[in-house]
């Protein structure tokens, strides 16, 4: 039986990511779609995707220098499989930025690496016209401008090019165009029903825009399919895992958010997004004591963190019924918050300020001050 309604942590951790995505919800759809036909991009046969996993299991353990070797001769014997490509562009990229960041120790770095290999990609396509070399040139633009029309040529030269429309939704949702995003990721699984990067995309558009049942949906779905996404990592396992693990809080299934949050690998995501999860969670299942060492252990694994801070002085306030304290949280938070030009951190200093000021005027009426 569900707990009568009250005042919850939940809300700020919920209010820093889910900010003005009201709208993003689709319709529920099935997760066990078969394939409509055979991925045109993905090439690889069992050996070469053992392969490929032996080069990702390099690239996670830090080896760019072998895992880039990998990737490149991997890309150059099957150069139309998509994943191939990307793994190769992604470890092309860190190698030239833990390269360049060597050299800045010793001489002046004008140009950042991502930005000429951004030019040297876009200047491939133009070349040599594929849809394939439009897309890895869109992933490295910056520009959401110039991310679109790159991948519109892509769309010109393949219009069924599922990846092209999973790329849309991903440029759309960057710029908060949530209605091109659902329009996109729609599109790219009526091309591809069992795309499971944009399965993945997807759940998490669905928790942001609220849809918790969708989003469960799709992120257990993209779980129990997860060793068959080539462009997975443990890493984003574990952030779909603990982003799981809210949306089953919010649900109220408090036991199955715990679960998902005690089977995160050591180092796997922030250590102070994990903190501020179980306070969450822990705060729901009514141990505060708990819910308490959770933020402060968040509040010292990043004290510039702004979530935790706000955590505690919700905390403070509604719980610990401790005024002067909870002023002092709040007037922490808005400094945290003044640090940061970011919307979320603007929103979070106005809720800050609210705070105080109810707080300050509740202890001026019990002083009898005007």
């Amino acid at each position: 039986m569900r707990r009568r309604a009250r005042p919850r942590l939940a809300w700020a951790l919920l209010a820093c990511v889910l900010l003005g995505l009201a709208a993003c919800s689709t319709t529920p759809r099935p997760w066990t779609a078969p394939r409509r036909g055979p991925d045109p991009y993905r090439l690889l046969d069992a050996e070469e995707a053992r392969e490929l996993r032996d080069a990702v299991r390099l690239y996670e353990a830090g080896d760019l220098t072998a895992s880039r070797a990998a990737f490149a001769s991997l890309a150059a014997r099957v150069p139309g499989d998509v994943c191939a490509a990307i793994w190769s562009q992604e470890a092309r990229v860190a190698w030239a930025e833990r390269r360049a960041a060597g050299m800045r120790r010793v001489t002046e770095v004008r140009e950042s690496p991502r930005a000429a290999l951004r030019d040297r990609y876009r200047l491939e396509a133009e070349r040599e016209p594929t849809a394939l070399r439009y897309l890895l040139a869109a992933r490295l633009e910056e520009d959401e401008l110039a991310a679109r029309l790159l991948l519109r040529e892509a769309l010109e030269l393949d219009p069924g090019m599922s990846w092209a429309h999973y790329a849309l939704a991903h440029v759309a949702a960057r710029a908060g165009d949530w209605a091109q995003a659902r329009d996109e990721l729609e599109r790219t699984f009526e091309l591809q029903p069992d795309h499971l990067p944009a399965l993945r995309l997807h759940g998490w558009l669905q928790a942001e825009a609220g849809d918790r049942a969708g989003a469960i949906a799709a992120m257990e779905a993209w779980l129990n399919r997860a060793s068959d996404d080539w462009l997975a990592t443990e890493r984003t396992r574990d952030e779909l895992r603990l982003d799981l693990a809210l949306a089953y809080n919010a649900e109220g299934e408090e036991d199955r958010a715990l679960e998902l949050l005690e089977e995160l690998a050591p180092g796997q995501v922030e250590e102070v997004r994990r903190l501020a999860a179980l306070a969450v969670i822990e705060e729901e299942r009514g141990d505060l004591g708990a819910a308490r060492r959770a933020v402060l252990a968040a509040r010292g694994s990043d004290p510039e963190a702004l979530l935790p801070a706000v955590q505690e002085a919700l905390l403070l306030e509604l719980w610990v019924r401790d005024a002067e304290e909870a002023r002092r949280a709040w007037r922490e938070v808005i400094e945290i918050a003044g640090r940061s030009d970011d919307l979320a951190a603007g929103v979070q200093r106005l809720r800050a300020e609210v705070h105080l000021q109810r707080l300050e005027r509740a202890a001026s009426a019990r002083e009898g001050r005007p």
